[in-house]
């Protein structure tokens, strides 16, 4: 399970990267190449723009693939209410708010047994990073989170049929 769990935090990662990468360092870098006074150290202001985005221990990308999987892992749990809510007839209109704070904390603590308990990520990344076919991460980051997000709408769905008044 913690290395499924770490390659689709990588593919997510890997994903972040190149959107980080093409759609903002590059378009930022050739628009400072025409600007008088961004010229002057440009090639060090990317190397550290490099390293706020990429950097493995404290970046962006590597925040915003944590966010990401928090919050797929989220809906996971909440699928998992839903159906003991529903299936077990439970009424939850008193207690909702500590169920959200439970869906909450057991996904904190799955993600963090997963990916970062003693940086394991780092060890997988490194395997992953083997890998030749990068498109095949790509798409399989966009199918992991899309797929949580379209099955839990399905499952409410079918299983509450969306009463809305």
């Amino acid at each position: 399970m913690t290395r499924i769990w770490n390659y689709f935090f990588y593919s997510t990662w890997q994903l972040h990267y190149a959107i980080g990468t093409y759609l903002m360092q590059e378009p930022l870098y050739r628009l400072a190449q025409h600007i008088p006074f961004m010229r002057k150290n440009l090639k060090e202001k990317r190397e550290g723009f490099h390293r706020l985005m990429h950097d493995l221990d404290s970046g962006l990308t590597v925040g915003l693939s944590f966010r990401a999987m928090f919050t797929t892992t989220m809906v996971m749990y909440l699928i998992v209410f839903l159906i003991l809510v529903t299936e077990l007839k439970i009424n939850v209109k008193q207690t909702l708010y500590y169920y959200g704070l439970l869906i909450i904390g057991l996904a904190y603590l799955t993600n963090h047994f997963f990916l970062f308990r003693a940086d394991i990520y780092k060890k997988y990344f490194k395997e992953f990073d083997k890998i030749q076919n990068k498109s095949i991460i790509y798409f399989s980051a966009v199918f992991f989170h899309l797929g949580a997000y379209v099955f839990s709408l399905l499952l409410i769905y079918f299983t509450t049929g969306f009463n809305l008044p």
